[in-house]
């Protein structure tokens, strides 16, 4: 049989970052502006709006049952 892991766990750690939530929003932006990604398309008034599901679905209780 194999050796036995005795490590031990790590002790937990917390990091903080406050450019992380600015450079997500910067890239979801890139993905939008990219045209990147797109998985649903709403119709407003008659005009297509593309859009990306799972932002709809954080950002509306609407959308996240949808």
């Amino acid at each position: 049989r194999g050796a036995v892991n005795s490590a031990q766990p790590c002790a937990k750690q917390k990091y903080r970052s406050n450019a992380h939530s600015q450079g997500l929003l910067d890239g979801l932006l890139m993905l939008r502006q990219g045209g990147i990604l797109f998985d649903v398309v709403l119709l407003v008034e008659g005009k297509a709006i593309q859009a990306h599901r799972i932002l709809l679905a954080a950002s509306c209780d609407y959308f996240r049952y949808v």
